[in-house]
């Protein structure tokens, strides 16, 4: 017997059926139906342009499971909101969380838990470039950061430990 919601294929002559669309409708070898509704060998169908037959009136015996429609979905899956950042984590990459009370704040964590409501990053890599460095005055100090690709001459305010000026040098 069948079940409600397959598939089944028609593999007899054709029928006419009454919808309840008000139409009759034409339902021909190869059609393939879904199945609504049963009443012993009789069933109500949905007929492949959407209709629904309106009664039960087509007879199991000239309908075959369509397998070729009833096999499983393949759900297809999601990655995680975090795949990229454990990917990098297990290839040894540090990882910091979000505070959750102060969005500014960073620390590390070694084991996260990639809840997905957490937020996560890849540590911050601190570059070791060399420096020069001069007093202007007592309060600002200019220093040209350089390191592979990249030449600053930076201005810092010494007593706020503030930068007062970034711009980029020519090299």
């Amino acid at each position: 017997m069948f079940s409600i919601g397959e598939y089944l294929e028609r593999i007899d002559s054709s029928t006419v059926v009454d919808c309840v669309d008000g139409n009759r409708h034409i339902v021909s070898p190869g059609d393939v139906v879904r199945l609504i509704e049963h009443a012993g060998l009789y069933f109500k169908a949905e007929l492949p342009n959407g209709a629904i037959t309106s009664d039960c009136d087509l007879h199991m015996c000239f309908f075959k499971r369509a397998e070729e429609f009833n096999q499983p979905v393949e759900e297809k899956s999601v990655p995680h909101v975090h795949s990229v950042l454990i990917k990098a984590w297990a290839d040894g990459a540090k990882i910091q969380q979000q505070e959750i009370y102060d969005p500014n704040k960073w620390f590390d964590v070694s084991s996260p838990s990639w809840n997905p409501d957490i937020v996560y990053r890849l540590a911050p890599r601190i570059a070791k470039v060399a420096a020069t460095v001069r007093m202007v005055d007592d309060t600002v100090v200019f220093g040209r950061v350089g390191g592979p690709g990249l030449s600053v001459l930076v201005s810092v305010n010494v007593a706020t430990n503030e930068v007062v000026d970034i711009c980029k040098v020519q090299q």
